[in-house]
């Protein structure tokens, strides 16, 4: 009997490896970075890809070579290929975007060969070649470079100019046409850097689209656009945001960097939708342009001393008041930084972190996994902290835990709007805080606004007439000043921005008042009757000193009683 020989045992294929090995055989990842990936994964449940480059673990660019060279397919760089025009005018925006291909050119074998973010995604392939109704050839091309192409050529206008990627801006200037949109972008962003400017709104209207910064609290006018490049801009800010570029139906908020000089400066974009397209506000963190120091601020010596002893104390709780930028976040990390962080334990809750600081502990409430400022306390307390600043007491819970953090031996920083600093101790009250404890544990209150200076380059003085020296009070003649306007501070007359305040510290008179159940009104007569300074006060004190103008405290103090 003759018995067959025995097969040779086949050769095992290797594994393949996994995407995060690959990128850390590369030395485009570590393992810790992978690891923290993995979590990541686990909970958003998205690609790993898409949550390395989120996470600026992996540039989109090196990850997508990575791939390309693993399965074999080549690497394009989107600015350097030339488009089938027929191909991308039968194409829709949207599908182009959520499926992150671009198709470039028909061969004549009748393949179209496409650029896509992951040629691994068999699923995509499929889809792509019935939406096409071809069978496809594939090129790689990072994840950014497919919707920054995306944007260029969906929203370019041909007639003004030969290039496909560039949208004309209808000027007489030759020098203007073919004008692209990323170069406006960046010009919307240089401008408003040079006019050290607090946010940019982009806003479209039916017939253009409307930019504006504000600058010292107050909203100029900016460049006027044509309606037809709003939706361009909108996207180009959400590509580098990093948002979903197809979701204009909801609100989203993303965030960048763009270095200036050796500062980083950190850009909030937010977006709504309105009648006439996404209407966009992005708010800048300039950390060069802000000085956390209460003396430039504009807190005169006599206040930074009592504020400092009240900053320093062992235990007991100082909030800053005041409605909505205001400066209460600013005037809390000047007063955090007149701490010695050294030898006592610092740690923060914030919404942002707006400004990174040495020897301090930041931690940033997150809404979408459900860490709020009440979570971040609740954590802080079993941090060993000598001093606790919580961004803002927005809610019962919160209040209650800031209380009785004071009570512990912490002293605890935080912000509460209100219009007043006596209308902070009933708003601790609205909020649930048991009046009775609110005398031992709140050590201060300073109240405060945000005046805007008078242009020291176009600085005149002039006479005060009749009815200022009334407001004033004061009995005698007196000259004051303005700005005449000039190009230094683009004809407003005003150039960066003041404090003017009003601080509460708690004593044995004011403690009789809350135990007794009075109101504001009450704390106010008190305060009138200790002659202590009321925000108008200040306002006046620097109306007199050249610092601003009547005109401008009015402004700011329209709900106070004066």
């Amino acid at each position: 009997m003759v018995l067959a020989a025995e097969k040779p045992a086949e050769t095992p294929k290797p594994k393949p490896k996994r995407l995060g090995d690959r990128l850390i055989e590369a030395g485009a990842l570590t393992q810790s970075q992978l690891e923290t990936a993995l979590r990541e994964q686990k909970r958003l449940k998205e690609p790993l890809g898409r949550i390395l480059v989120d996470l600026g673990f992996v540039e989109a660019g090196v990850l997508s070579r990575i791939i390309a060279q693993e399965w074999e397919v080549e690497f394009v760089n989107l600015k350097d290929v030339e488009y089938d025009l027929e191909l991308i005018t039968g194409l829709d925006e949207t599908f182009a975007a959520e499926n992150l291909f671009i198709p470039i050119r028909r061969e004549e074998n009748g393949l179209v060969t496409v650029a896509m973010a992951d040629p691994t995604n068999i699923f995509g392939i499929d889809t792509i070649q019935n939406y096409l109704g071809a069978n496809i050839n594939i090129l790689a091309a990072s994840h950014e470079d497919i919707l920054g192409t995306i944007s260029r050529l969906f929203n370019s206008d041909e007639s003004d100019s030969d290039d496909e990627a560039e949208i004309g801006l209808e000027s007489d200037d030759p020098e203007r046409q073919g004008y692209s949109v990323m170069e406006k972008v960046d010009e919307i962003i240089g401008k408003a850097l040079a006019r050290q400017a607090t946010d940019i709104h982009i806003e479209p209207e039916e017939k253009l689209l409307r930019i504006r910064y504000r600058m010292d609290g107050i909203l100029q006018p900016g460049d006027i656009l044509p309606a037809k490049m709003s939706s361009a801009i909108v996207t180009r800010f959400k590509i580098v945001a990093g948002m979903n570029i197809t979701e204009r139906r909801r609100p989203q908020d993303g965030r960048f960097s763009q270095q200036k000089g050796n500062t980083a400066v950190d850009f909030r974009v937010s977006t709504m939708p309105t009648a006439y397209g996404e209407n966009i506000v992005i708010r800048l963190l300039d950390r060069s342009s802000v000085s956390l120091n209460m003396e430039n601020l504009g807190v005169e010596a006599k206040s930074r001393e009592k504020i400092s002893k009240l900053a320093n104390q062992s235990h007991g709780m100082f909030l800053v008041s005041g409605p909505t930028g205001s400066g209460k976040t600013t005037t809390l990390y000047a007063m955090i930084l007149t701490i010695d962080a050294i030898t006592r334990k610092v740690v923060t809750v914030e919404d942002p972190i707006e400004y990174r600081l040495p020897f301090i502990r930041q931690s940033q409430v997150d809404s979408e996994i459900g860490y709020t400022f009440a979570d971040g306390l609740r954590t802080i307390l079993r941090q060993d902290p000598d001093v606790i600043l919580i961004g803002e007491i927005r809610d019962p819970e919160t209040a209650s835990i800031a209380v009785k953090s004071s009570m512990t031996g912490h002293m605890l920083f935080s912000s509460i709007h209100t219009n007043s600093a006596m209308g902070a101790v009933q708003r601790l009250s609205d909020m649930g805080v048991e009046r009775y404890l609110i005398p031992s544990n709140l050590s201060g209150v300073l109240g405060q606004r945000l005046v805007r200076r008078i242009c020291p380059k176009c600085k005149i003085e002039y006479q005060a007439d009749k009815a200022e020296i009334t407001w004033l009070g004061i009995d005698e003649q007196v000259t004051l000043y303005r700005g005449a306007g000039c190009g230094s501070c683009h004809q407003t007359g005003y150039a960066g921005r003041t404090v003017i305040f009003e601080l509460f510290v708690m004593d044995n008179d004011f403690a009789d008042l809350i135990m007794e159940n009075k109101s504001d009104k009450d704390f106010v007569a008190l305060a009138k009757s200790k002659r202590i300074p009321t925000i108008v006060d200040e306002g006046k004190a620097k109306v007199l000193k050249g610092i601003t103008t009547i005109a401008e405290v009015m402004r700011v103090c329209n709900d106070i009683e004066h």
